[in-house]
């Protein structure tokens, strides 16, 4: 994204979506987007919050037996809603952002939620002690244990569009 192989102006909209915070020049890329972006055109960008997935978060850090241990985007706070703006007027002077209502995620499978913890284990395994395939039994186990008692596990997404121009 710091050097796209594309002409000036070559597009109407461009869609970033969760793709800044993995960037460790994001200043560049995002000097790239607005290169590549045509007067008058949009670049829509999507980003997560603090609160994204937060009950399914406190589940796994219960699950991790890792005393203080938080559980914090993979890539830090790098570039999240709470300091994209900063970041993006550096090349765009008008953003607006559109956040829907916090996204309830309803799980009535433990299994779902345990593989989504599996699937994070790149990213967390260091930060822990206790191996990471036993928090993602103990997350099924913990999670189901709340389905059987009230018929769902509810969690909730904090994500949003910056229309930057």
């Amino acid at each position: 994204m710091t050097a796209l192989p594309v002409r000036d102006h070559a597009f109407d909209v461009v869609l970033v979506a969760q793709m800044l915070d993995l960037m460790p020049d994001r200043r560049t890329a995002i000097s790239e987007l607005r290169r590549v972006l045509s007067p008058g055109g949009a670049c829509v960008v999507v980003a997560t919050g603090a609160r994204h997935l937060r009950s399914l978060r406190a589940v796994i850090e219960k699950a991790a037996r890792a005393p203080g241990w938080r559980m914090e985007p993979p890539t830090g706070s790098a570039f999240t809603l709470e300091n994209a703006a900063a970041q993006l007027t550096t090349a765009f002077p008008d953003l607006a952002r559109v956040r829907p209502p916090a996204t309830e995620v309803v799980i009535t499978d433990a299994s779902i939620a345990a593989d989504y913890v599996a699937s994070l284990s790149g990213h967390y395994q260091h930060q822990v002690t206790r191996p990471w395939h036993e928090i993602a039994s103990d997350v099924r186990n913990r999670i189901q244990a709340i389905i059987d008692t009230s018929g769902q596990f509810r969690t909730a997404g904090d994500l949003a569009a910056i229309i930057c121009r």
